[in-house]
């Protein structure tokens, strides 16, 4: 089965084109090596074994690859360029094979993004996660650059291509890999990320930290980066709002706003706004005062944020873990 059109046209921008980020990075990578670097992704494997995780947006699949590729490319730039030794250390492994080309051989992990050297090819092996993105892909250079360090400094690069199966695209249970060090978790981007490889705003704000700040001034104004907890609070209010029995087409007594972004693609929403009708408070001028610890127990007691700031009308709350609906 062909490729989705979506897929293609992702292909064509930011993989075929010479002038796409992950080329101009490997282009970099082969001037400072001297060798021509050969990288020629699968994707029509790679989209059979990935596109579970890019349901909603299939072209994000190709935009996290090439993303991984030119880290990759940044990481290996870095090694070569910092250490002269390193550098021949390839240039021989390579020669030893009658290899002038270097080769970058794209597979599946089952967990993190990783590389690895491949001694039958003479060349190395990046593997693109198999689990959902929880880190700019940028966030994998400092990674790759420790693999890529430890399997130059071998006398004998390891042997990451015993059981290489294109067919199952996973890792092998007794190849032999490079130990990450740090891992993923504990480490900061090195570089800024590019544009091109990160996820809409409505999925890249899915992921945590998600960040809360309640304003109280005439409205309660809630805003949140994770859409899903103000819909949720929306959805709360306006069940157990009562109504204005006082005039014939019973309003609410409050009025329950949510705002949708101006960014994204999806459905997103970052502001939900709390406000007495102005038809409730005319005659006096005035809009009564609306209660907040309401807001503040279903935000803490019910949602989980942690307050980490407020003062007399303004009160801002994280998470770190991720909320998922039932």
């Amino acid at each position: 089965m062909p490729l989705p059109l979506k897929v293609r046209l992702a292909i064509r921008q930011a993989w075929d084109d010479p002038s796409s980020p992950s080329q101009k990075a490997l282009q970099a990578l082969s001037d400072t090596l001297g060798r021509p670097i050969a990288c020629d992704p699968d994707w029509d494997v790679l989209h059979a074994v990935l596109s579970p995780l890019y349901a909603s947006d299939a072209a994000q699949l190709v935009s996290d690859t090439t993303g991984y590729i030119q880290s990759w490319a940044r990481a290996a730039h870095d090694v070569l360029q910092d250490d002269d030794a390193l550098a021949d250390n390839l240039l021989e492994a390579m020669a030893q094979r009658g290899a002038r080309t270097l080769p970058l051989a794209i597979q599946v992990s089952p967990s993190d993004p990783q590389t690895r050297w491949d001694s039958q090819r003479a060349g190395f092996e990046l593997l693109v996660p198999r689990e959902p993105r929880q880190h700019p892909t940028t966030a994998a250079v400092p990674a790759f650059r420790a693999q890529i360090t430890s399997a130059l400094h071998a006398k004998t690069p390891p042997d990451a291509a015993d059981g290489d199966e294109w067919a199952d695209l996973a890792v092998p249970a007794a190849a032999a890999t490079v130990p990450v060090s740090p891992g993923l978790d504990d480490t900061e981007p090195a570089y800024l990320p590019d544009v091109n490889t990160l996820p809409r705003p409505d999925e890249l704000l899915l992921r945590p930290p998600y960040h809360l700040h309640i304003a109280q001034a005439s409205a309660i104004t809630v805003q949140c980066s994770h859409s899903p907890s103000l819909s949720f609070l929306e959805a709360y209010f306006k069940k157990w709002c009562r109504t204005n029995n006082q005039l014939t087409n019973r309003p609410p007594m409050v009025y329950v706003t949510l705002s949708q972004s101006p960014f994204g693609l999806g459905p997103l929403y970052d502001t939900l706004t709390l406000e007495v009708p102005r038809d409730h408070h005319r005659a006096s001028g005035l809009p009564p005062q609306l209660s907040i610890p309401i807001v503040l127990h279903l935000v803490e007691s019910v949602l989980g944020y942690t307050r980490v700031f407020s003062d007399a009308s303004g009160w801002q709350y994280r998470r770190d873990t991720p909320l998922r609906s039932i």
